[in-house]
């Protein structure tokens, strides 16, 4: 289920790079990083890290340096982690049974964003620590890199994610014909999604412009509010679910629960 949980459920993705090194000690191979879904606006800061290991010529004491950036991010993130797990395993209980649980998820979103809002920090420490790491041309690299990005965030909204059911799912005809009125007319989830995702380019582009610079400071990256934006995703997610689900068959609520769980590693 590609698009169920979007911004809430990561997906694992190795990074390597390319860096010419002289140095005959084999380089530091990086952890498994972890990636936002494609859905989400939400550039974090492993996949900043990701994208310094693939794309920028690091040499061999960068190359580790930032190795242990990864590795220290993921031990922080052990707890966002968990909570995302009970997340997913909540949302895919309230799928099975044809019932959103409001209160559960609710209460399970607050919990996950207060464990990204403890991070959030640190994260932004480790972003200025990048910076700290490159040269001035790996800096300018980078900045261009992130700038580019800006424009071509993904919008978490109810379009996208009822284009991945619809296939994943098999929606009948019969079925769309419900369906597709009622997400259409739904009034806050385009918006909210949208908002995020201006908010996500706005900070992508100012950390790109400050970047560059000779110092710098992530206060231009760090979501300001990350528990209330962790939260209102979702929200998104639970209204969407709540005008779906209904119209599901139980062997297709079935397989969109098996799917949440398996994200979650919990099949």
């Amino acid at each position: 289920m590609r698009a169920l949980v979007l911004a809430l459920v990561l997906t694992g993705c190795g990074a390597t790079n390319g860096g010419l090194r002289f140095d005959p000690t084999p380089a530091k191979p990086p952890p498994e990083i972890t990636i936002a879904r494609a859905s989400s606006p939400e550039v974090g800061v492993l996949v900043l890290m990701s994208d310094a290991m693939a794309n920028l010529q690091l040499d061999h004491a960068q190359n580790d340096q930032v190795v242990q950036l990864v590795t220290s991010i993921k031990e922080r993130h052990q707890r966002v982690e968990e909570m995302r797990k009970v997340l997913s395993i909540d949302m895919a209980a309230s799928v099975n049974a044809g019932v959103i649980d409001d209160k559960t998820l609710e209460l399970d979103a607050r919990k996950l964003g207060k464990a990204r809002a403890e991070v959030a920090p640190a994260d932004g420490k480790a972003l200025e620590d990048l910076h700290r790491i490159l040269g001035p041309a790996q800096r300018k690299q980078f900045a261009t890199a992130l700038a580019a990005r800006a424009e071509t965030l993904p919008t978490d909204d109810a379009s996208t994610r009822y284009g991945n059911w619809r296939t994943d799912l098999e929606i009948t005809v019969i079925q769309n014909e419900k369906i597709e009125p009622q997400l259409n007319d739904e009034p806050t989830i385009a918006p909210s999604a949208k908002a995020e995702r201006e908010a996500w380019q706005k900070r992508l582009r100012d950390t790109a412009a400050a970047f560059e610079k000779e110092s710098f400071s992530a206060s231009t990256y760090v979501d300001p509010d990350v528990e209330k934006t962790t939260v209102e995703r979702v929200r998104r997610v639970t209204a969407f679910l709540k005008l779906i689900v209904p119209e599901l068959t139980q062997k297709q609520l079935a397989a969109a629960a098996e799917n949440l769980r398996a994200e979650a590693g919990a099949h």
